[in-house]
């Protein structure tokens, strides 16, 4: 691959991916990581001891390699996020759920967006763009967060609509009867 994270080039392999989001997520969590690859840095795999010592016995069988204060706690395979949070005693990985920095800055962003509040928007833009979140991304949630807000206004157009534009043969019968608008139950309002 062209980078020492493995996530480019034209086959990507999607455990590459998702341990690139999880090494994120680490790092999100505080978590000082750092990452080398064998094709891009292996003056690291040499000077390391242990990983050399590996390497000499299992060949590249061993890798990845994960090794937490020079000890090897995981090898030959990346291992899962919720593998990651025990060998660093996280704790469950399950409780962080899905809501990563990245995930809330962009419901923050929809939720400005809902609201109609510009100096929020503008404040939750740029929190997204400090933790890398893409236009694209931020777009998507902008297209959500109009479809939802719009959905109540086109109902209630529809009901305005109905109530006070009715079709013209109904609209005609009415005004014979002497009543412009329909007759409707009162409710509470919200």
């Amino acid at each position: 691959m062209c980078c020492a994270t493995g996530v480019c080039g034209p086959n990507v392999d999607p455990n590459l991916v998702r341990f690139a989001e999880d090494v994120e997520w680490l790092r999100d969590q505080d978590v000082d990581v750092q990452r080398h690859s064998l094709s891009q840095d292996p003056k690291a795999f040499a000077a390391n001891l242990t990983v050399r010592d590996r390497l000499t016995s299992r060949g590249p069988d061993c890798l990845p390699i994960v090794l937490v204060g020079g000890e090897v706690r995981w090898e030959g395979a990346y291992p899962t996020r919720s593998a990651l949070s025990e060998i660093l005693e996280l704790g469950d990985a399950a409780a962080f759920g899905i809501l990563t920095p990245q995930v809330k800055a962009l419901v923050a962003l929809s939720a400005a967006f809902a609201a109609n509040c510009e100096p929020c928007f503008r404040f939750h833009y740029d929190q997204a763009r400090t933790l890398r979140v893409t236009a694209d991304d931020m777009w998507a949630t902008v297209e959500i967060a109009r479809t939802v807000k719009e959905a109540p206004s086109a109902s209630v157009l529809q009901t305005a609509t109905r109530y006070l534009r009715p079709s013209n043969a109904a609209s005609k019968g009415r005004e014979a009867a002497g009543t412009a608008l329909p007759v409707v139950e009162a409710r509470k309002c919200c």
